[in-house]
């Protein structure tokens, strides 16, 4: 465990010492992860899509049945998560940019979810501010569609 060690370190082997690549692969895997969770931050639009997707890897979706896509594309539009599985499920969410008026939809978001369901999606839309304020009813409403027949 102490790094600082391993690399002070010193016996006759050198750099072939085991001390020595446990600590160089080890700053591989650093360095690695720091670029997945590079790679993984630029997939999403918002610090809450990104909150979600974490959530929603917190729950063994694949013994349900589905697998969690981030950033999907089907036909010309990007979904923000795609649940794969017995059902396809869009989950989406939406900023303040997605309603006009006390709530309504805009018409792009209207015709995307008239469009993707008829390609036989289900899609879910919840606003950013619930789901950051009710993260716990969000994914329950989640499961029970994919739990659903």
């Amino acid at each position: 465990g102490d790094r600082k060690f391993c690399v002070k370190h010193s016996c006759y082997k050198g750099n072939s010492c085991v001390l020595k690549r446990l600590v160089g692969t080890y700053d591989e895997i650093k360095k690695q992860e720091k670029s997945e969770e590079y790679t993984l931050f630029e997939k999403f639009d918002s610090p809450t899509e990104r909150f979600l997707f974490k959530k929603l890897q917190e729950i063994n979706l694949e013994n349900l049945g589905y697998k969690l896509i981030p950033k999907l594309v089907v036909k010309r539009y990007t979904l923000d998560f795609a649940l794969l599985g017995k059902k396809k499920i869009d989950i989406e969410c939406d900023g303040y940019q997605h309603e006009i008026i006390e709530g309504l939809p805009i018409l792009e978001d209207v015709e995307r979810d008239d469009f993707l369901k008829k390609e036989g999606w289900k899609v879910l839309r919840f606003p950013n501010h619930r789901i950051l304020a009710q993260t716990n009813i969000v994914v329950n409403d989640i499961l029970n569609l994919l739990k659903e027949s």
